[in-house]
């Protein structure tokens, strides 16, 4: 029965994580974003706890599914993701890759609909969603750009989880967006 409300749980936890956590201004949530940007361990730390919630979420579908050979498949997705360098480096990857990440999110909505599949698609889905809350490129002398700025902190989260590669390309249309109001 645990196991049933665990298998549960772990698609809540795709939804409730964005939720929660995806761009927010909390000063708890400012400093996490900061050592992810500045700090290779808060990255590697993002990839080991992608790589636990896997883990428990195949160590659970295979309790409950043990028959089910997609779980096979989804194992290699695993083995990858305890090698913390090769994580960071997909991760990363697909964060900067607007294609790749649409490409593989197609693919995990596509693996819902086929059997067998449905640990490939929720690891797919996990990755892709750790993808999202690594940092944008072009972070690394920020505050350094932003001295004496009012909302500092708002402009480093608003650039961290930003498309572009630059922030100096956020604080020009944010500056126009201002004087248009």
């Amino acid at each position: 029965m645990i196991a049933k409300i665990l298998f549960l749980v772990y698609p809540l936890l795709l939804i409730l994580l964005p939720v929660f956590f995806y761009r927010k201004y909390k000063p708890a949530h400012v400093t996490v974003w900061i050592r992810m940007a500045y700090d290779k361990n808060g990255l590697k730390m993002a990839s080991n706890m992608l790589a636990l919630v896997v883990i428990f979420f195949h160590l659970t579908y295979f309790s409950l599914f043990p028959d089910d050979i997609g779980i096979a498949v989804s194992t290699v997705m695993v083995f990858f993701l305890l090698s913390t360098k090769h994580s960071v480096r997909l991760t990363l990857s697909i964060r900067r890759n607007k294609y790749l990440f649409r490409i593989l999110a197609l693919m995990c909505v596509l693996m819902l609909l086929l059997p067998h599949t449905l640990s490939i698609a929720y690891s797919l889905a996990a990755i892709l969603e750790c993808a999202c809350f690594f940092p944008a490129e072009g972070l690394e002398n920020f505050y350094e750009q932003h001295v004496g700025e009012e909302d500092v902190d708002n402009k480093f989260v608003d650039a961290y989880f930003s498309d572009s590669k630059t922030t100096d390309n956020n604080s020009t249309s944010d500056n126009e967006k201002e004087k248009t109001d």
